[in-house]
């Protein structure tokens, strides 16, 4: 589909602002769209999560394994994480009360409480200490292997990312892996606004498809056109990947790209 079409129906679809997506009704909208999301989000968290798991098996055996996810949302990834490994453990952050009330529950439903913990904090405003002392008053013999932070840090600018990639940074052992999905933007500013725009349309043709009701208007969901033009601030994926590497990662690796989703992998030195 050409650009101009794309960005014509993009904006026929504009629903209106809305209310806070990361409240009480923001929270349960954000697991219904989580089943509807495209493919390539489908492909994506599936990458992640292998990507995770298998950083958090390659820990030391008499230690418990720990990923500490950053803007946790509700935990989807953090239950399939449990449900495919036998001796790790969840560490979410988020800062929107309902979705880590959401969150628990979910993981009691699944028997995954003991296996996991949750903290209300901004992680722009956390440190490293924030983490560890947690996981030292919950008495874990324990080892961090893993960060990870999915479609979260979108909505900030490059500056307010760099504390973020710090503190996981120095989270993590040496070898230590950030794994890290979100939504980025391109240097050529045609290939940016296509990229936007191809966005939007593979998120409005999986409302179309699904049986599901229109979205109100009133809600802003992660699923609005809205959240793609106003609330959504990608930055350059090669900025980005400088910044990591200022942060201190030795090692920075995109391995997937689709539009403006990117999985990318950033290593510590070993």
């Amino acid at each position: 589909m050409a650009q101009r079409d794309l960005q014509t129906r993009a904006l026929d679809n504009l629903q209106g602002k809305g209310t806070n997506p990361f409240g009480v009704e923001g929270a349960l909208r954000y697991d219904m769209d989580a089943q509807h999301m495209p493919p390539h989000y489908k492909r994506a968290h599936k990458i992640q999560n292998d990507l995770v798991i298998t950083s958090l098996r390659k820990s030391e055996q008499n230690k418990l394994h720990v990923v500490v996810d950053l803007g946790c949302g509700t935990a989807n990834d953090g239950i399939d994480i449990l449900s495919r490994t036998e001796n790790e453990f969840y560490l979410g952050v988020d800062n929107s009360v309902p979705m880590i009330e959401r969150a628990k529950c979910k993981m009691q439903s699944r028997a995954f409480e003991k296996r996991s913990y949750f903290l209300i904090r901004d992680f722009r405003q956390m440190s490293v200490m924030d983490i560890t002392g947690t996981l030292s008053l919950l008495k874990l013999e324990c080892r961090i292997k893993a960060v990870m932070s999915t479609l979260a840090l979108h909505h900030y600018e490059l500056e307010e990312k760099r504390h973020v990639y710090t503190l996981a940074h120095n989270l993590l052992p040496p070898g230590g892996r950030l794994v890290l999905t979100d939504l980025f933007s391109n240097g050529i500013q045609g290939c940016a606004q296509y990229a936007l725009y191809w966005e939007i349309d593979q998120v409005c043709g999986t409302i179309e498809n699904s049986k599901e009701k229109p979205i109100d208007s009133k809600l802003a969901t992660t699923r609005s056109v809205d959240h793609y033009l106003r609330s959504n601030r990608p930055q350059r994926l090669l900025d980005e990947v400088g910044v990591l590497h200022d942060c201190g990662f030795a090692i920075v690796d995109i391995v997937y790209r689709s539009g403006q989703l990117s999985v990318i992998v950033a290593q510590t030195e070993k």
